[in-house]
């Protein structure tokens, strides 16, 4: 494994965004649910994120390839999700609390596609060993996940939001040591979109990311409350997302060997076909 400074630091950013969002996201819903608001408050409140994930990391990526400023902006980000995120100590109403998870969606939303696109640079063409950096985010997503659980984190709001804010404050404090090639400006770009746009093959791609997500999203939100439900606490909620975050790691780390033999096609079908048996299963509960 490559222990290059840069990539050591991209490891440790990856391992504490994650943590962080890991350490808010699982358990958000059930603290909203815990503050009074009803289920469909939630899921117009939570509804908010997968939206900025779509709509907010272009216009972040935008500027930091035109302006050159990929690693101010990821900074930016990160101290921004960890100062946003501290809104949430207070208890709001509905409206106050959208516009607060608003608001650092702004800032949480572009974080991993800058970090991928810092990563892509620093790995200089050797695009292959990607997933050993990535996996440091799901690893610290996992084990923060699991920690907060165990704490009961949800009876504890301020224990909740200052440990997310304190790691994606650490998760800055890795960008200072981090350095990337610079960013080069290209033109033409739109026209190389649109001609990858135009090929059936992507679309059919988009269409099924787009179905898939969606069915990940209402897991996100409702997986927490359903377990509320059952009178399972935090401590389930945190091992269920540990569980599933532990077959990503083996994914991320077998990804590189198992694509050489199976098409990406094939992979994609089996793992949506999981991920539905998976969501079966707990709709059985």
């Amino acid at each position: 494994m490559n222990y290059h400074p840069t990539l050591r630091s991209l490891r440790l950013f990856y391992f504490f965004s994650f943590g962080a969002l890991g350490s808010l996201f699982p358990f958000l819903p059930l603290l909203l649910h815990k503050r009074g608001l009803g289920p469909s408050q939630i899921g117009w409140i939570m509804m908010v994120i997968p939206f900025a994930n779509v709509v907010i990391p272009p216009i972040w990526g935008f500027a930091a390839d035109a302006y050159r400023i990929r690693l101010p902006l990821l900074r930016l980000a990160a101290t921004g999700s960890a100062l946003t995120c501290l809104l949430l100590l207070t208890q709001h109403g509905f409206f106050a609390t959208l516009a607060v998870v608003a608001l650092f969606s702004l800032f949480r939303a572009p974080l991993t596609s800058l970090a991928d696109a810092a990563s892509v640079a620093s790995l200089d063409g050797r695009s292959h060993e990607f997933s050993r950096i990535r996996v440091f985010g799901s690893v610290g997503f996992g084990l923060f996940v699991a920690t907060l659980g165990w704490l009961d984190a949800t009876d504890h709001p301020s224990l909740l939001i200052a440990s997310t804010a304190v790691v994606y404050l650490l998760a800055t404090a890795t960008t200072l040591s981090l350095s990337t090639p610079s960013t080069v400006s290209k033109t033409g770009m739109s026209s190389d979109v649109r001609r990858v746009l135009g090929r059936p093959s992507v679309l059919v791609f988009l269409a099924m990311s787009a179905v898939y997500y969606a069915g990940h999203a209402i897991f996100d939100v409702y997986f927490g409350l359903r377990m509320a439900s059952l009178g399972l606490g935090d401590s389930v909620v945190g091992a269920g997302w540990a569980i599933g975050i532990a077959s990503e790691i083996m994914v991320l780390l077998l990804a590189p060997r198992f694509f050489r033999f199976v098409r990406m096609e094939i992979w994609l079908t089996v793992c949506a076909v999981a991920a539905a048996l998976r969501w079966l299963g707990i709709a059985a509960l």
